[in-house]
């Protein structure tokens, strides 16, 4: 669990290569005590899923990630912070891949376990309504889209994230958006 705490604080120091090898080491030990149905076995999981996705394969994220979930709905934690990232990040890949329906599927899912678990007012729930928004006005829903951006925005502020690169994206998406309706 260490490693793993260590490979998440890599991951958000853009250390790529420390997260990788602090994520495979949690996964050596929990193979090594036969405990790979353990919720925190999914925290891995997603984590090291989110780390593919950032180095762009896509694979390797929806399968982790895919797991991640399914160990979350197996151990009783599938209504936790945890199966709302690992929904997150398999909407975000599903928009990747172009997969407009499933993406959608997985950012409702979501939202409303970030809703239910008190955690939709964190970066991480900013995240969902930002994707939301982008996929909503993707397929024709700008207004809806918009709100939900603005609803992001508004997280984003409150945690002092709107300087990110992610925060660019959204004021980017949000001005594009504004400007498609006129």
């Amino acid at each position: 669990v260490l490693c793993c705490h260590c490979g998440m604080l890599a991951m958000n120091l853009l250390d790529f290569e420390k997260a990788r090898t602090d994520f495979e080491e949690s996964k050596r030990i929990f193979a090594m005590t036969r405990n790979q149905r353990h919720f925190q076995y999914a925290v891995l999981l997603d984590s090291l899923g989110a780390l593919h996705f950032q180095e762009g394969d896509l694979k390797g994220a929806l399968e982790n990630c895919s797991e991640a979930k399914r160990i979350c709905h197996e151990t009783g934690a599938g209504q936790t912070p945890c199966a709302a990232s690992a929904s997150s990040n398999i909407g975000a890949i599903l928009m990747m891949q172009g997969d407009k329906v499933g993406a959608m599927a997985e950012l409702e899912a979501a939202k409303r376990l970030r809703s239910t678990t008190a955690t939709l007012d964190t970066e991480g729930g900013a995240g969902v309504l930002q994707n939301l928004g982008i996929l909503k006005a993707q397929t024709g829903n700008v207004t809806e889209g918009l709100v939900d951006l603005a609803q992001a925005k508004q997280i984003r502020i409150t945690t002092d994230t709107l300087g990110s690169s992610n925060g660019e994206l959204l004021l980017h998406s949000i001005v594009s958006l504004h400007m498609q309706l006129g």
